[in-house]
C-alpha cells in the first residue's frame, strides 16, 4: 500500500489551485462585451498567484497582449480587484498592470520604451519611468524622466529632460 506525505501533496494541490486561480481570473470572456471584458493573453517563463492580493506575477520574457496593446518586460504584475469588489457578473476585473525590466509597450501606431510601465485599465494612463523612457509616434519622438501617456485624449505629458525630434510630413504638390 502506498502512503503519501503531507510534504509531497502541498506543493502539487498549491500548484493545482494556482492554475485554477489563473484560469478562472483570466477567462473574461463575455456575451456582451464591453471594455473591462475585453481578453489579456499572457505568456512567460513563470507564474506566481497570490489570490490574498489578487495579483499575479509573470516572470521571464513577458508578453501582455490586451485589444491592439502589446507590453514585452522581464516581469509583469497583473492587480485584479478584491473578492470583495466582484462586479455584477461575480468576476474579478484587471485594475492594473505594472512591467518592469526592459519595457516595450506597442499600440497601433506608437511604441514605448522604458525600465517601468505603469498602465491603469480604467482611464487607460500609462506611466513611463526608469532608463530614460521613449514614446515614438511614425517618425517622431520624445524622451524625459516620466512620460504619461492619456490614451483616451490623445496626449502625453513629459517631465524631467526633455528631448524631442519631429518630422515634418512631406507633401508634394
Amino acid at each position: 500500500m502506498m502512503t503519501y506525505k503531507k510534504t509531497e501533496t502541498l506543493p502539487f494541490l498549491i500548484s493545482f489551485f494556482t492554475i485554477i486561480f489563473f484560469l478562472w481570473t483570466t477567462s473574461i470572456y463575455a456575451e456582451n462585451k464591453t471594455k473591462d471584458d475585453l481578453p489579456v493573453n499572457v505568456t512567460s517563463d513563470s507564474m506566481l498567484a497570490k489570490k490574498e492580493s489578487s495579483t499575479i506575477e509573470f516572470k521571464g520574457n513577458v508578453v501582455v497582449t490586451r485589444e491592439e496593446s502589446v507590453i514585452h518586460a522581464d516581469t509583469i504584475t497583473l492587480f485584479f480587484t478584491k473578492e470583495s469588489e466582484k462586479n455584477e457578473k461575480k468576476r474579478q476585473k484587471l485594475k492594473k498592470i505594472i512591467a518592469i525590466g526592459n519595457v516595450k509597450y506597442f499600440s497601433k501606431e506608437r511604441k514605448a520604451y522604458a525600465g517601468k510601465a505603469v498602465y491603469t485599465i480604467d482611464n487607460e494612463v500609462l506611466i513611463l519611468t526608469k532608463d530614460t523612457p521613449k514614446v515614438i509616434t511614425n517618425e517622431n519622438w520624445v524622451t524625459g524622466k516620466k512620460i504619461t501617456v492619456f490614451q483616451k485624449d490623445g496626449k502625453i505629458t513629459i517631465e524631467g529632460g526633455v528631448n524631442a525630434v519631429f518630422t515634418p510630413e512631406n507633401k508634394t504638390n
